[in-house]
């Protein structure tokens, strides 16, 4: 039966809001605030006017933040933006964003910008001269902005955070109770240390769960003591002969939030982890002692890969969703650690769901032959072809034909050879586990020798979890600032096998040996490959301007090294939807992370003109979810009616005013605000119908922001009317007189 307008309108109501208002009285979760709401939301919630001055500091810099804090609407859109003015010989000193790549727009004079590579201890330095020029400075990576020209400078800088954290080197090393022995033990230097925003959330399990996890513990609260845990008890025997010590969130709430978790898991001779799926984990099981035989059944081609792991250290991983089994058929007990790629996996094992309660027989028999193998398809999994070109998403998969249960299993009985700071190393990483493709995991096996450490560095890309295996260390991690600064410094010595640290993606943080013997750990990251920036070479170990080290800390350096910190798109290469291949690191200049808005547009029949900055015209956007466009829009002229399905819209107003608004798909509910201060900032959520007008007395200016490297767009006349859509169905699916519809065509051009 045909529906009335009034109840479509009712029935699209029932959905849900698009765009997650917040409730900054809420308490705040990893994945963000609770919703307003939608009832009290208007249109004001959408517009913030970052026309208040702040007041420069110690290094002569102003900023006026557009965090979630002060903007609600950013709530869980991963972007945000703030204004800086570097008064004359003022800089923002060498410093990170762990959690947050910054695109740096030139509004006012000139400065100098750079940033140090973790991968071949390049130091890429631009001086940006013209209003417009835009320089990229990538997540975790030392970073600096230096005013070294006649007059104030003034920025836009936007980041892929709602409330980036950020990590100042000076503070970091001298501004704390960072014991200096441990800084001299791990750098060349002798300092202290620094803040934090949002590194890490410690679960407060006296609060309600969410889907993001527990809410915080109260950071004023959180010691060193939060991130260790032993897994020095043991579990008990089950009916099929295995004991599991998990370090779940709810043991260890450092997890919270970090998509990981282990468990330690004993198999009796003759027992076995039966037919079981973990249907939200991929589970990595590394054999401690003893052998087992592992296996799990593909939902591709009902192919079934087993292998008999014999070695200690022997990896096999189990990938997400699979029905898969480890039995133990050797002559002892075999221990295991298992790793999963989520907090608390889910488990369901088969005979218990299908025979351990009241599941009606008949239906088993007649949905089951009782004896099967098993069923469908996606993409379980996917061996890298490490000899095709990787992508920001990772490699292209090996044809499934010739993969085998070989492909799925790696060794790590090779020792690495120590090196200069005394420790050696074995990667299970991508490039050595194909399988790890995809998966956001990896893992390394480590050995100190006795007085050796792993220096002070980062990992910009991966949180990193440390399992003592043998000896004794002290490992630590400097937090970076928030609103409630604490300047601490969280260090533990562990000396029972088997105890973990969590040190959170992109803080400083260092391993010392202390004890008596070598040590032996187990460390696991949140990536496949992760990228490391160590402290030492990062400031020392290149070509990095001496002048600048000094004007940006209190020191006198160098610097380092990458991995994958980016991924200049090579253009010429097959786009694929995780963007372009990577422009080989060889070729690279600081030019590739620049880029001027000098040239302007044409102005178009709607009377308003785009300079987009977009991954086509800026390759350094590859893979990194944000890009910008520059619009004129001439006295009368507007941006029609239209969509972005693939990206939201922060727009920001340099000059004239502006009336800008949409439509929410809650409710059919129009927002609309009117924008007359430079600085005033709407955004209109991804997907929904918005407009922007100039309806004042002179040009409009706008600087736009998009959450991807090159925003779709759908115009709803030309979608309409500027095509060959069937007149007679326009008018059937809308309440459009069909004479005004051939009208419109007419006027676009289409047909139909």
């Amino acid at each position: 039966m045909a529906r009335t307008r009034d109840q479509l309108i009712k029935g699209s109501s029932e959905l849900s809001l698009d765009q997650p208002h917040v409730d900054l009285k809420g308490a705040e979760s990893p994945a963000g605030y609770p919703c307003k709401p939608s009832k009290t939301v208007t249109v004001d919630d959408f517009v913030f006017s970052t026309s208040t001055k702040g007041t420069p500091n110690a290094f002569n810099f102003s900023i006026i933040p557009t965090f979630v804090d002060q903007f609600p609407a950013l709530n869980g859109l991963g972007i945000s933006t703030a204004s800086v003015e570097i008064e004359k010989g003022g800089e923002l000193p060498l410093h990170t964003h762990p959690d947050a790549t910054e695109v740096v727009i030139l509004e006012k004079g000139s400065i100098t910008a750079g940033f140090i590579s973790s991968t071949d201890n390049k130091v890429y330095v631009k001086t940006l001269t013209t209003k417009g020029n835009i320089i990229v400075l990538p997540k975790g990576l030392l970073h600096f902005i230096i005013n070294n020209g006649k007059e104030k400078a003034a920025l836009t800088l936007i980041f892929t955070s709602v409330r980036p954290s950020v990590q100042i080197l000076d503070l970091a090393l001298f501004g704390n109770n960072f014991d200096s022995s441990v800084i001299s033990k791990t750098t060349f230097l002798d300092p202290e240390q620094v803040k934090k925003l949002k590194d890490f959330c410690i679960a407060d399990l006296k609060g309600a769960e969410s889907p993001a996890g527990y809410p915080c513990k109260p950071s004023k609260t959180v010691t060193v003591d939060d991130f260790v845990f032993s897994t020095s008890t043991k579990g008990t025997p089950n009916a099929f002969n295995f004991s599991i010590t998990p370090t779940f969130v709810d043991q260890f709430p450092a997890l919270n939030g970090l998509g990981i978790s282990t468990a330690s898991v004993e198999i009796e001779k003759g027992g076995e982890l039966p037919l079981h799926t973990h249907p939200d984990a991929t589970e990595v099981v590394i054999l401690e002692k003893g052998s087992i035989t592992a296996g799990f059944i593909s939902s591709t081609d009902n192919k079934v890969y087993v292998k008999t792991l014999t070695t200690k250290g022997n990896i096999i991983v189990l990938p997400k969703g699979l029905l898969h089994f480890i039995i133990n058929k050797g002559k002892g007990k075999a221990t295991l650690t298992l790793i999963f790629t989520r907090v608390r996996p889910s488990v369901q094992i088969l005979d218990l769901a299908l025979f351990g309660n009241n599941f009606d027989s008949n239906v088993i028999s007649k949905t089951t032959f009782l004896d099967p193998k098993q069923v469908k398809k996606l993409k379980d999994f996917c061996i890298a072809d490490l000899k095709g070109a990787e992508s920001p998403a990772g490699y292209p998969c090996k044809p499934s034909k010739i993969v085998t249960v070989d492909d799925f299993v790696f060794s790590t009985s090779a020792k690495g050879t120590p090196n200069a700071f005394n420790f050696s190393i074995t990667p299970a990483f991508v490039d050595q586990f194909p399988a790890l493709n995809g998966l956001g995991i990896s893992i390394a096996s480590v050995e100190i020798e006795k007085g050796g450490e792993l220096p002070l560095h980062t990992h910009p890309d991966a949180t990193e979890v440390v399992i003592l295996e043998n000896g004794n260390v002290t490992a630590g991690f400097i937090s970076s600032i928030t609103s409630t600064t604490d300047n601490k410094v969280y260090v533990k010595t562990l000396t029972t096998k088997e105890n973990i640290i969590v040190l959170p993606k992109g803080l400083l943080h260092f391993i010392i040996n202390n004890g008596k013997e070598k040590a032996a750990l187990t460390l696991i990251f949140t990536s496949v490959r992760p990228s490391v920036q160590i402290l030492d070479l990062a400031l020392f170990g290149n070509n990095f301007d001496s002048s600048v080290i000094s004007k940006t800390t209190f020191l006198d350096p160098q610097q380092i090294k990458k991995l994958k910190d980016f991924c200049i798109a090579d253009l010429k290469g097959a786009e694929s939807p995780a963007g372009y291949p990577c422009k080989p690191s060889k070729t690279l200049t600081v030019d590739d992370f620049v880029f001027s808005t000098s040239t302007k547009g044409t102005p178009n029949a709607f009377n308003f003109s785009i300079t987009p900055t977009f991954v086509d015209q800026f390759p350094a956007l590859n893979g990194l979810g944000i890009s910008t466009a520059s619009v004129e829009i001439e006295k009368g002229g507007e941006l029609p009616l239209h969509t972005h399905p693939d990206a939201t819209e922060v727009v920001i107003l340099e000059k004239g005013s502006i009336t800008a608004g949409f439509i929410s798909s809650t409710d059919n509910k129009v927002y609309v605000k009117t924008l007359t201060t430079k600085g005033n900032i709407i955004v209109l959520p991804k997907g929904l119908l918005h407009f922007i007008i100039n309806k004042g007395k002179g040009k409009a200016t706008l600087t736009l922001i998009f959450t991807s490297v090159r925003p779709s767009v759908q115009i709803l006349d030309l979608a309409l009317f500027g095509n060959n859509f069937d007149s007679n169905v326009i008018s059937k699916t809308t309440f459009l007189d069909p004479k005004q519809v051939k009208k419109l065509k007419g006027i676009f051009k289409g047909s139909g």
